[in-house]
């Protein structure tokens, strides 16, 4: 997807020698395009908050957790780890107090993960964790 600032680069000079400068026509297109899927994800994120609420969740909170997490939480597959490391994952799975709902890559991070608070660094997933009653 072009972010905001990949059309300012190139209505400016352009991406590199490959790719010209884009029109405004061209330019507001893009914009356009941008908006409609941004308003599209802010319209899933107030149906699943309302989702949310309709089930007893008390609260929520965006976190970034590590593959093996992700993986663990989604699928409740531990097969690609080790039997120290699945225990690892299921133990922080369930102090968690809640449950974790996952979401899109959020890419390569040195952070750790906010679930089983691995320190190594690695990709991140995006996810929820839902505190229900």
């Amino acid at each position: 997807m072009t972010s905001i600032l990949d059309v300012a680069d190139i209505l400016l000079d352009g991406v590199d020698d490959a790719v010209a400068p884009m029109t405004v026509a061209e330019a507001r297109a893009v914009l356009e395009g941008l908006i409609v899927s941004l308003q599209a994800r802010v319209d899933a994120l107030k149906v699943d908050a309302d989702r949310a609420s309709s089930v007893g969740v008390d609260e929520s909170y965006a976190i970034e957790i590590c593959v093996d997490c992700a993986i663990a939480a989604a699928n409740d597959d531990f097969s690609g780890m080790g039997v120290e490391r699945a225990a690892e994952v299921s133990a922080a799975l369930a102090a968690c107090g809640g449950v974790v709902v996952v979401g899109d890559d959020a890419g390569f991070s040195w952070s750790s993960c906010d679930v089983c608070r691995s320190g190594l660094g690695g990709d991140r997933f995006a996810a929820v964790l839902l505190v229900v009653d």
